[in-house]
C-alpha cells in the first residue's frame, strides 16, 4: 500500500526545500500545510518534471510522504497518464493535484503520523478501521495533550494552545450528543475530519477522495471523540446501583431527577 501523490504546478527544489528544508508557507498556501505538518525534508519521496508534462500539462513537482513504520516509496513515483489504475484530481483550482493509485490502495497506516493521540479504532466508509482520539469526554478525560504546572501551589492542567481551537469547538459536539442540540451537518463532517486529521495525515480533499465518511460514519466518529459509549455506560452503571440502594429495604432513593448527561456539557 502506499500514501497518495501530491503535483505541486510551476513548484521546484528551491522553493519547496530550500537548503533541505521544507518551505511550510508554501505547503499552506497549495493546502498542505496541515496535511504535511510532521513531515521533514528527509520524509518525502520527490520526483520533479522540468517539461510540460506533469499533470494538467504543467512542469512542477511531486512528493509523497512515506508512511512512519514501513518508509515504502509510492509503487510509481512521477507522473504515467498512461497508468489506468492511478487517477489524478485538480484540487485547489489546479493549484494542487492529488493522485490515488488503485493497485495499492491507502491504507491508515500509510497516512499516520508520527506522534498520533491514540484512540479507539472505528470502521469508516472504506471499510478500513481508523482510530479516532477522544477530545472531550465529559467525564473528565481527553486524548490532546495538555501542559502541567502549578498555580499558586495548585496543580493544574490545560490543553496546549495548538489544540484549543478543536477543544473548544468539541463542546458543541458534548452537546450534539448529550444534551440533545442541533449542528448543521457541514459542521459535524467538519469535525469529524479534523479529529482524524490529529492522527493522520490528511484533510477535507483526502477524506473525500478516499470516501471515508457518510451520513452514519460521521456520527460514528464524532461519539469517539466525545467516548459517548464510556459515558453511556458510566451512566447505566450508575442507574444500577442506585437500583439496588433503592430497592433495599430502608434504602434511599438515589436515582437522579433528571438524565445525569444533560448537565455535563457546558
Amino acid at each position: 500500500m502506499s500514501a497518495p501523490l501530491y503535483f505541486l504546478p510551476g513548484v521546484f527544489g528551491a522553493q519547496l526545500y530550500p537548503k533541505q528544508v521544507l518551505n511550510r508557507q508554501l505547503l499552506a498556501d497549495r493546502g498542505l500545510g496541515d496535511v504535511l505538518a510532521d513531515v521533514e525534508y528527509s520524509d518525502l519521496a520527490i520526483n520533479e518534471i522540468s517539461a510540460s508534462t506533469g499533470p494538467g500539462g504543467k512542469p512542477g513537482t511531486i512528493l509523497s510522504a512515506l508512511p512512519v513504520e514501513s518508509r515504502q516509496p509510492p509503487r510509481r513515483m512521477g507522473y504515467h497518464p498512461q497508468d489506468k489504475y492511478v487517477t489524478w484530481h485538480a484540487l485547489r483550482d489546479g493549484d494542487l493535484f492529488m493522485s490515488l493509485d488503485a493497485m495499492s490502495p491507502v491504507t491508515p497506516a500509510d497516512l499516520l503520523r508520527k506522534r498520533p493521540l491514540g484512540g479507539r479504532p472505528v470502521n469508516l466508509s472504506d471499510s478500513q478501521a481508523w482510530q479516532v482520539p477522544v477530545i472531550r469526554c465529559p467525564l473528565g478525560s481527553t486524548d490532546l495533550p495538555r501542559s502541567i504546572g502549578w498555580h499558586n501551589g495548585v496543580f493544574g492542567m490545560e490543553v496546549r494552545p495548538t489544540y484549543r481551537t478543536l477543544w473548544d469547538r468539541s463542546a458543541d459536539i458534548a452537546k450534539f450528543f448529550f444534551a440533545d442540540t442541533t449542528l448543521e451537518f457541514e459542521r459535524l463532517a467538519a469535525d469529524a475530519v479534523d479529529a482524524l486529521a490529529l492522527n493522520y495525515r490528511l484533510g477535507r480533499d483526502e477524506a473525500t477522495l478516499l470516501g471515508l465518511f457518510d451520513t452514519m460514519t460521521v456520527q460514528t466518529a464524532l461519539a469517539e471523540t466525545v467516548a459517548l459509549d464510556k459515558v453511556k455506560a458510566f451512566y447505566e452503571d450508575l442507574k444500577k446501583k442506585d437500583s439496588m440502594t433503592s430497592s433495599t429495604p430502608g434504602g434511599a432513593d438515589c436515582s437522579p431527577a433528571t438524565d445525569p448527561a444533560a448537565g455535563i456539557c457546558t
